[in-house]
């Protein structure tokens, strides 16, 4: 049976709406009853005794928990549970999923200064040893009353020991569209921050252009276009810029987080936030 699929209420809270889902999570937008706090709410998607989602939302919080009063993260409330499953809850910051807007026509300026808010957020989990590890639009809010930009669903996240150790649980599988050559298994590399840049330069050539830099039919093939293919320059009319070209300099920055080595990328995210208010 599909967790919460029947219920109105999930621990302690009222569920309002569906905001995005995995093959094993889905996030509801609800109300905490006790304070009528609006709230993000992490549930397994069923409630099978053979959940994988179940040790992976357990060990979120407490990721989540080590992040604490980093500005751009959705910030943990509680782990509450629903039929003696867990329930992530956490503030919620309003706005919509960029993955529901990455494809309208966005001006560059906005463009531009959701990248260096999306780079700042990295810069402060990086500084605490965390790598979101699944960077994408499906896991990014944008609240455009406030202009603001909210990281969330740490379910891939790399994390030091300290924080959870590496063998109680396994982490959730990452979109494929936006993986770093080297978190794709293939590459004798161990992915640390530098792989969250290359993911920042898929989702930015991606509000650029109107489209991903890689297309292909099934993930194999796009773990082959992300270590061996070069994607086309953003500056290219073939790629399908939306009505205003996209300036050199940004194109180069772009290239440069999407490069194959992560040596040749950006060290932090502070760099790549000046850069792009510059």
């Amino acid at each position: 049976m599909e967790f919460g699929h029947a219920d109105n209420e999930t621990a302690g809270c009222a569920l309002v709406s569906t905001l995005s889902e995995t093959p094993e999570t889905r996030f509801y937008r609800g109300v905490r009853t006790a304070d009528h706090r609006p709230v993000l709410l992490k549930t397994p998607r069923y409630d099978g005794p053979n959940s994988g989602a179940v040790p992976a939302i357990q060990r979120e919080y407490h990721i989540l928990l080590h992040l604490k009063g980093i500005g751009g993260i959705c910030r943990v409330l509680e782990l509450g549970y629903h039929r003696n499953l867990p329930v992530l809850i956490m503030d919620d910051p309003g706005g919509g999923v960029l993955a529901d807007s990455a494809h309208s026509d966005l001006e560059l300026d906005r463009i531009l200064d959701f990248g260096a808010q999306v780079a700042g957020i990295l810069d402060g989990i990086h500084g605490r040893g965390i790598v979101h590890g699944d960077l994408s639009p499906a896991n990014l809010l944008v609240n455009p009353d406030e202009d603001a930009v909210f990281l969330f669903n740490f379910g891939a996240a790399v994390c030091p020991e300290s924080v959870f150790p590496a063998g109680k649980t396994r982490r959730a599988k990452a979109h494929p569209a936006y993986l770093s050559p080297e978190a794709t298994g293939r590459m004798d590399c161990v992915p640390d921050g530098r792989s969250d840049f290359y993911s920042l330069g898929v989702i930015l050539y991606e509000l650029l252009t109107g489209n991903r830099p890689f297309k292909a039919a099934d993930p194999t093939e796009l773990f082959y276009a992300h270590i061996a293919r070069q994607p086309i320059s953003p500056l290219q009319p073939s790629v399908g810029i939306r009505g205003t070209s996209v300036p050199p300099a940004v194109s180069d920055l772009v290239l440069k987080l999407m490069a194959k080595s992560p040596e040749d990328r950006y060290r932090t995210g502070a760099g790549i936030r000046t850069d792009l208010e510059k």
